[in-house]
């Protein structure tokens, strides 16, 4: 199966042009995106680099031909991008210590002493919100407007319910 790109010229005529032009096209297309990816971080090095040796941003500016806004915006995404990738990393590290955790109490919510039941119940509880907040999921204020059914439930709410759980698994439900 042959592959061609039909394109309007300038003068109005048609051109029709091969796959494997239309190939090449493609490569020199992705070439030239690395280019420009390679040319942003040599200048978001380079402004960092002049920033360090005490430039401001209106002489990294002028060192890059730039302006000083375009120079302070080429810095901070050099910062941003740097720290991306270590917040990423501790991000996993942490939510791995928490797996660890969670891994280590989870069995004993089930446990025939209720004492050791509400202890794991609580540090499991105290697990899922530092989760929560680590992903963003926690909330500030909720403003709940529905129906009883679809009522988002409190605090006291979910500590029922976990004590429901437990005593339905003692119970062998």
């Amino acid at each position: 199966m042959s592959v061609a790109l039909v394109t309007a010229m300038p003068d109005e005529s048609v051109a029709v042009v091969g796959s494997e032009v239309v190939a090449e096209v493609h490569v020199a297309i992705r070439a030239r995106r690395g280019q420009r990816e390679t040319h942003r971080a040599t200048r978001r090095r380079q402004a960092v680099s002049l920033r360090l040796s005490g430039a401001t941003y209106g002489e990294i500016g002028e060192a890059l031909g730039v302006s000083g806004e375009a120079a302070r915006k080429l810095y901070r995404a050099a910062i941003r991008d740097a720290y991306a990738a270590e917040a990423a990393e501790a991000l996993e590290l942490e939510l791995l210590r928490l797996d660890a955790i969670t891994a280590r109490w989870w069995p004993s919510l089930t446990d025939p002493d209720d004492k050791v039941a509400d202890v794991a119940t609580k540090n499991l509880i105290r697990v899922m919100q530092h989760r929560a907040s680590l992903l963003g999921l926690e909330r500030t204020a909720v403003d709940v407007t529905v129906a009883d059914p679809l009522r988002i439930p409190s605090g006291p709410e979910v500590w029922e319910a976990l004590q429901e759980y437990r005593q339905r698994a003692l119970s062998g439900e």
